[in-house]
């Protein structure tokens, strides 16, 4: 008989729901009834230690997380500051935004290891300021002029003064 992870209910609920899966697209993941899925969820019983890695992979949260006692404190859900009637972000969208934030972790976590400088333009504003003044100035710092690309791809101009100023791409 398969070895049962002694997870926590209510930790892969979250996982579940916070990766936008429904539980038909979680039974279908691990091949199992949805029926299944909801007696994980409610503790009634305990997914295999393969079916729980499983879903892990699948929610994008690495297995260790569902082992937790609770919902990790840390954690933030993603803000959208898209206009309004954009409709929800998807959850191919989610993972990618999770993907990046990770990454600015750890290179924030290196930068400060290795005592770097902040950048003098990180924080500079805020949901308050206006779009065209944070364009004017972003276009300003990174000493791009939109109507006179020096590069035929400008999108490798982009890359690379952001990177000359020190921005991670």
């Amino acid at each position: 008989m398969a070895e049962r992870a002694n997870i926590t209910p209510k930790v892969l609920q979250w996982a579940r729901e916070t990766a936008k899966f429904s539980i038909s697209d979680a039974s279908a993941k691990v091949k199992v009834k949805e029926s299944k899925i909801k007696e994980w969820e409610s503790g009634e019983s305990q997914p295999t230690i393969r079916q729980a890695k499983i879903l892990a992979n699948a929610y994008q949260r690495s297995f260790a997380i569902l082992f937790l006692p609770d919902i990790p404190n840390d954690f933030q859900p993603l803000q959208d500051f898209r206009k309004e009637g954009l409709g929800e972000l998807n959850t191919s969208t989610l993972f990618i935004i999770r993907e990046i934030q990770q990454k600015q972790a750890w290179i924030r976590e290196e930068l400060i290891e290795i005592g770097a400088q902040k950048l003098p333009f990180v924080g500079r504003y805020s949901i308050l300021n206006s779009p065209e003044e944070i364009a004017k100035d972003i276009l300003e710092t990174i000493e791009i002029d939109p109507l006179n690309y020096e590069n035929q791809v400008p999108i490798k101009e982009w890359i690379e003064k952001s990177e000359q100023k020190g921005i991670f791409i």
